[in-house]
């Protein structure tokens, strides 16, 4: 495909400011400090629920995009096995691996704890897992109640992925198949973590990957102007307010994925063609920032006055600074520590190497 470094520059982008997004989502704390109206209440939810929403299913979407754009849908899966195995094999590496380490991680970190009467009630990372051996291997399995879900559900889409390039290679059959869960979702789906919304953002970028590679070259051969970024900026802001509406009022929801899917094509647009120029932490950033964000969030609430502006104050100032200092030491493991971190990450060192004519795939280990 023509503009292939522009593509992956421009993935490369999004899903740095997505990893940003989910750390604003897991900040929070409304329930915390019990406010359940008023302009704290409004201003949370319009940046988590509205603004922050479509970040989870953008990520699956770039995940089956990255995934499958170097597969050649005009062969048959045989044709394609070795590429096929050859992304199978890295999994283990780039998905399973970090995911056993951070599901011991997560879970000793804000499960164990729980033990200890100071704290039990405040830290809520895990949400109602308790301390046994029952619920660690829940954990492990399935990582429930934990941020790591989407690894989980990576993995096992990765087990399926020949019967999803034979199946999504037909274009007929795979435009039918993503109608259908389009459907099913605007009646059945009602959260990120359900298998019928994981399948149809996923699905989708797949679809793109293997039949929409010249949507996309479009997209990136359109020059950026000051009136176009501020056009699709604008209807940005005002879809992520509709959604935050849908979400709060539990109404409409079968126009959820259509807002949905809107925004995620207007944040494409905005930022299509710009490249970080820097390291990409962002699957550190989406890994370690729950145990991190856990704790800060309770230590704010234990120290600071309990109050609507507290709340509001704490929203933004705390992802800020944990973002911060899980840069700075991811900085650290990266030059003191390079195989830890290369492990503790997937083999991803925030410097990507890209070669011609076939796309990295790494968005699809957020």
């Amino acid at each position: 495909m023509h503009y292939e470094k522009e593509c992956w520059g421009t993935v490369k982008t999004i899903r740095i400011l997505l990893s940003i997004l989910v750390v604003f989502i897991h900040a929070n704390n409304l329930s915390t400090y019990s406010i359940k109206s008023g302009y704290v209440f409004w201003i949370e939810n319009y940046i988590g629920n509205g603004i922050c929403k479509m970040a989870v299913p953008f990520f699956f979407l770039l995940s089956g995009l990255c995934t499958y754009f170097s597969l050649d849908r005009n062969s048959s899966v045989k044709e394609n096995g070795p590429e096929i195995r050859k992304k199978m094999t890295s999994r283990i590496y780039s998905l399973l691996i970090p995911y056993i380490i951070w599901i011991l991680i997560t879970w000793g970190g804000t499960v164990l704890p729980k033990v200890l009467p100071v704290i039990s009630s405040h830290v809520g990372g895990s949400g109602e897992i308790v301390p046994s051996l029952k619920s660690f291997l829940i954990t492990l399995f399935t990582a429930n109640g934990t941020h790591l879900w989407f690894l989980n559900d990576l993995i096992i889409l990765s087990f399926f992925m020949p019967v999803i390039f034979e199946i999504m290679r037909h274009k007929p059959i795979a435009v039918v198949i993503c109608i259908v869960l389009f459907a099913a979702n605007c009646f059945y789906s009602r959260a990120d973590t359900d298998w019928i919304r994981v399948l149809l953002d996923y699905l989708t970028g797949v679809l793109i990957a293997l039949h929409g590679k010249e949507v996309l070259a479009k997209s990136l051969a359109s020059p950026r102007s000051g009136w176009k970024i501020t056009v699709f900026s604008v209807l940005f802001l005002i879809l992520s307010g509709v959604e935050a509406f849908i979400l709060i009022n539990n109404t409409g929801r079968p126009f959820e994925n259509i807002v949905l899917f809107f925004m995620m094509i207007c944040f494409w647009i905005i930022f299509c063609n710009v490249t970080w120029n820097g390291k990409d932490y962002s699957f550190w950033l989406y890994l370690s920032h729950g145990l991190f964000l856990v704790y800060v969030k309770t230590a704010a609430y234990l120290i600071l006055p309990k109050n609507e502006i507290v709340a509001l104050l704490s929203f933004f100032v705390i992802p800020v600074a944990v973002i911060f200092l899980l840069l700075g030491i991811a900085t650290l493991l990266d030059r003191k520590w390079p195989k830890l971190f290369s492990v503790l990450t997937g083999k991803r060192n925030g410097s990507e190497k890209r070669s011609e004519g076939k796309m990295v795939e790494t968005a699809d280990a957020k």
